[in-house]
């Protein structure tokens, strides 16, 4: 595997340790009651901000 692949899956872990510490083995019941559409489309809403951004930057940095 690629280096940047590391990277990323390093980074994915260390941000999903924070909320599992904070929340402790409830983190995981809750996550499974939550409705599934509504986290697809918050993550794609995620990715779309994240493209919008870096378009943003690339205009500014233009």
């Amino acid at each position: 595997m690629s280096r940047s692949l590391w990277l990323l899956l390093g980074a994915l872990l260390a941000a999903a340790l924070g909320p599992l510490l904070l929340g402790g083995s409830g983190l995981f019941e809750r996550l499974r009651s939550f409705p599934g559409g509504l986290l697809i489309l918050m993550f794609g809403m995620i990715l779309l901000c994240w493209n919008l951004n870096a378009l943003r930057l690339r205009l500014l940095l233009g």
